[in-house]
């Protein structure tokens, strides 16, 4: 079969595929449909309800072949929770002394106990089946299934969830295994496999039905936690008058239960999704519900808003809110916390006061009211001084126009955003839908790509007219919040270019980092650093600083693969930032003009006596000494001439035309790869053409 696989179009073995290949997705249709259509058209002795009773059987069975009927049997009195629990106590005098050990076995004796008491009730014991592809068997079956689903498939599903439902005793309480103190288990996810699959179609009084078996499952069992009905479904029921805007309330704000163990996320999943400020496509929505989604939104910021240092039973919903709308409401979130720092990065469960207003202050956005003025007025009623409506603007840049305009700051909202593009860091605790939006904007500034950005590379001419906009003075205010432009510490590397680029940090000092601590942020920026005035100063600092990105670079072969693609990485880009500062049109450019201008004079020999010693280049550039009496060569250079001064020189010549020599052999292996092209004119600058 062809699909579309990790890696784009990909023909493999059918065989070989996972279930997730052979499914349809938006950018392809069901790999193979017309086998699997025609298969199931064919099929032999077709009743109505197949397409259930086979999804009934692909979850209902023992993964073997060759068991007899007692061997079945003696399994459906164990599961496989149960049976491991027995191997482990086997051999154990002392297993029911255990209360730890003797509650394990009393939960997996309860959990088959409710199996039989449903799934076995409902569909009879287990059957032997073995399938070498099973994945891929259900995945095939999953789109039959919604492609040729009947009315009689939906009514065998519900008469089964209906009937395994009914076997759940009342008092059924969560299933938690002393030994595994962070997981419990749902008695109701039993009955998964009998709950109606792709319920899509179906008749007003099947949905009917559907509708009062989800309420029945989510609310007739008090020692288990409450279940709401899928948004879709609920949505569907009020337009039927079977719900109200009361259900609609309790869905997006109701009580939840208490989680214990490990869980990431929250509880209110419709506030996240239906508060977003862009409702994906696809999303099920009503005029009423979206109503009801902004009253329950403003009812938790008005209890939200007025908390102290402990939380609320409005906290959590407060967390799920993805957007937030009005000057008004952020900057009295902002007043509230006072000299407290916003929180940034990923918080984990922690409901602070101090979290949630930053939460929320990051996902507000301008009302279409706001404007400079009312926006001006508000943060001086609120006691908001210029380096707090800073902070604002660079923790959430959707405020930098407002603040620029409040401030009278031209071009903040720029610096705002070079700060952000420059920072090392994913953002990935903000939220989807903001990061998307900075990317825009980011976009709208600089050809650079966010993978270049993240690399390391830097617009240095989008610099240059932020800062003769907003100049020196209020730029370093504004790297006074650079630290919000991150989670943790990524907008150093924002800062540091900064100050290369500012002429605040010297050569010295990155070249210091550079050496002890091989920095790739200072290889980054010392190519940043403008050049020295006069000629002859700017041309020694440049030499000196290709010669230091350059064996930073072949030094990297020292690392693992992943370090020295890392290193690489730095060096090339602190190359391309050197030849932008030097005038190059790009790093091809400055390295032949280096190597053209370091490259030593291999035609010079020294003679001392009757013995010459000279320079010899093979074809491939490699140097060597060459050192001869008269007419004869000599092997080894004599003792009297080592410390000779002109041999010296000689000798690191040889050094340094071998360094040249691997410089260039690696830049033109990289240029073939890449398909560079060279013009003549190029080639008349290398070392040694003529």
């Amino acid at each position: 079969m062809t699909g579309l696989g990790w890696d784009g179009q990909q023909t493999a073995l059918l065989g070989n595929v996972s279930g997730w290949l052979l499914s349809p997705r938006a950018e392809q249709p069901m790999p193979l449909a017309d086998l699997w259509h025609g298969w199931w058209a064919g099929r032999p002795g077709a009743q109505d309800g197949d397409l259930t009773r086979m999804a009934w059987a692909l979850s209902h069975f023992v993964a073997r072949q060759d068991s007899t009927l007692p061997d079945l049997e003696a399994e459906a009195e164990e599961d496989e929770a149960l049976a491991d629990v027995l191997a482990e106590l086997a051999g154990e005098e002392d297993a029911e002394a255990d209360p730890e050990r003797a509650q394990a076995r009393r939960t997996a004796e309860t959990r088959q106990a409710l199996r039989r008491a449903t799934l076995h009730r409902t569909l009879g014991p287990l059957v032997p089946l073995r399938l070498a592809h099973m994945d891929r068997v259900q995945a095939v079956a999953g789109h039959l299934q919604s492609t040729f689903g009947t009315p009689a498939d939906v009514d065998l599903a519900l008469d089964a969830w209906a009937t395994a439902l009914s076997g759940l005793p009342q008092d059924a309480q969560m299933l938690t295994d002393p030994r595994y103190s962070w997981r419990s288990e749902d008695p109701r996810d039993l009955l998964s496999p009998l709950r109606p699959r792709h319920a899509g179609g179906l008749t007003p009084a099947q949905e009917r039905r559907l509708w009062q078996l989800t309420l029945h499952e989510g609310t007739a069992f008090p020692h288990l936690p409450r279940r709401r009905p899928d948004t879709a479904l609920l949505l569907r029921a009020y337009e039927q008058g079977w719900a109200g805007r009361a259900d609609l309330c309790d869905q997006l704000i109701g009580p939840r239960p208490e989680r214990t163990g490990y869980y990431y996320g929250n509880d209110f999943d419709d506030l996240t999704t239906f508060t977003r400020r862009r409702l994906r496509e696809g999303t099920p929505t009503h005029p009423d519900w979206q109503a009801a989604v902004d009253a329950v939104r403003a009812r938790v910021l008005e209890v939200e808003a007025v908390r102290g240092d402990l939380e609320t039973p409005a906290t959590p919903a407060a967390l799920a809110l993805q957007s937030v709308s009005g000057a008004e409401k952020a900057l009295r979130l902002l007043a509230a916390l006072g000299k407290n720092p916003l929180k940034r990065g990923y918080q984990g469960r922690n409901e602070s006061r101090d979290v949630t207003f930053s939460h929320l202050i990051r996902v507000a956005f301008p009302a279409p009211g706001d404007t400079p003025a009312t926006f001006a007025r508000l943060a001086q009623e609120a006691g908001l001084g210029e380096a707090r409506l800073l902070d604002l603007a660079m923790f959430a840049p959707q405020w930098a126009p407002l603040v620029a305009g409040a401030l009278g700051w031209r071009g903040l909202q720029d610096g705002v955003y070079w700060l952000h593009a420059h920072t090392r860091d994913t953002n990935w605790s903000v939220p989807q839908e903001i990061r998307e939006d900075w990317e825009v904007q980011i976009s709208e500034r600089t050809a650079l790509s966010p993978e270049d950005l993240m690399a390391g590379a830097v617009d240095v001419a989008w610099f240059h007219r932020l800062h003769r906009v907003l100049g020196k003075a209020r730029f370093q205010a504004l790297l006074g919040a650079a630290k919000y432009a991150s989670s943790s510490g990524g907008h150093k590397r924002a800062e540091l270019y900064a100050q290369a680029l500012r002429g605040e940090v010297t050569a010295a000092e990155l070249t210091t980092r550079i050496r002890e601590k091989r920095h790739q942020d200072a290889v980054r920026a010392l190519g940043l650093l403008p050049l020295g005035r006069g000629a002859a100063r700017a041309a020694r600092e440049l030499e000196a600083r290709y010669r230091l990105l350059s064996d930073f670079r072949r030094e990297a072969r020292q690392w693992g693969a992943q370090k020295q693609a890392s290193e690489r990485l730095a060096a090339d880009i602190g190359l391309q930032n050197l030849a932008r500062t030097a005038g190059y049109a790009d790093p091809q450019r400055l390295m032949w003009a280096m190597e053209a201008r370091m490259a030593p004079d291999w035609a010079q020999t020294v003679t001392e006596g009757d013995v010459t010693v000279g320079i010899h280049l093979t074809a491939g550039g490699e140097a060597s000494l060459t050192v001869a009496r008269g007419q004869k060569s000599l092997k080894t250079l004599p003792a009297a001439l080592k410390k000779h001064p002109e041999v010296v020189a000689l000798r690191e010549a040889v050094r340094e035309l071998g360094a040249t020599q691997r410089r260039m052999r690696g830049a033109l292996e990289e240029a073939m790869v890449r398909g560079d092209l060279f013009t003549p004119r190029n080639c008349a600058t290398w070392p040694g053409t003529r």
